[in-house]
């Protein structure tokens, strides 16, 4: 782990690697296979052509839109959230250097429920960081996350989703996550932080 991170380039996602020590990366594996899961989940409710959603928990700040409140000390005082703060605390430390947690969530995806092309913020101070917790992941099981150009007319980044990678981009930043494939036997489990860099 360095304590040296490329900036987030708009219309770009920043991948990094082995960030996650293994014995964290373990307890958060445990943690999201217990039965916290709710299903129906849509990555953008206000679209109309969402039709379908996903598993989801939701763990601190606003459930939709771009809360302006910072979430960090509902996320900390909850002491079940404990390998999330952990995680959080790193990132902080990080990649996420003086950024402010206003949502924590995590999706999960099986064979079938599809992800849909959305932005989470048009505001250019607002952050996405996902963090792949899966056990494993093969390359036959897909499950890419995809980013497209403004006019979504093409993809642009495709991110595989590798056990314990993390991926930043900019909230406007056209992008969804590609539903497992039939072969998938597992959860594609992604924990996301969005942020902000205060002005």
């Amino acid at each position: 782990m360095t304590n040296s991170y490329p900036a987030i380039q708009f219309g770009h996602a920043r991948v990094i690697d082995s960030f996650i020590p293994a014995t964290l990366h373990k307890q958060l594996t445990q943690f999201f296979s217990e039965p916290i899961w709710f299903y129906g989940w849509k990555s953008n409710s206000k679209k109309e052509h969402i039709p379908n959603g996903h598993w989801n928990v939701f763990f601190a700040g606003h459930m939709q839109g771009e809360g302006e409140d910072n979430c960090e000390a509902e996320l900390l005082e909850q002491e079940f959230f404990a390998p999330i703060n952990a995680l959080w605390q790193q990132l902080k430390a990080g990649p996420l250097a003086g950024h402010e947690p206003v949502r924590v969530y995590a999706n999960a995806h099986t064979y079938g429920t599809d992800g849909y092309v959305h932005t989470d913020s048009e505001q250019r101070n607002y952050y996405s960081t996902v963090c792949y917790l899966h056990p494993e992941w093969k390359a036959d099981w897909a499950g890419e996350t995809v980013f497209f150009n403004a006019e979504r007319s093409d993809v642009m980044q495709a991110v595989f989703p590798r056990p314990g990678r993390i991926v930043s981009f900019h909230g406007a930043v056209p992008h969804a996550a590609r539903a497992p494939s039939r072969d998938c036997p597992a959860l594609r489990i992604c924990l996301v932080f969005k942020t902000r860099l205060p002005a």
